[in-house]
């Protein structure tokens, strides 16, 4: 359950910065 829980709550907080990045190279 432990790995479980820490491989969602990763996933989601380097999902903001993927897109943001995205914009910055299209920018």
């Amino acid at each position: 359950t432990p790995a479980r829980a820490s491989a969602p709550a990763a996933r989601p907080a380097a999902t903001p910065p993927k897109p943001a990045n995205q914009a910055n190279t299209r920018h």
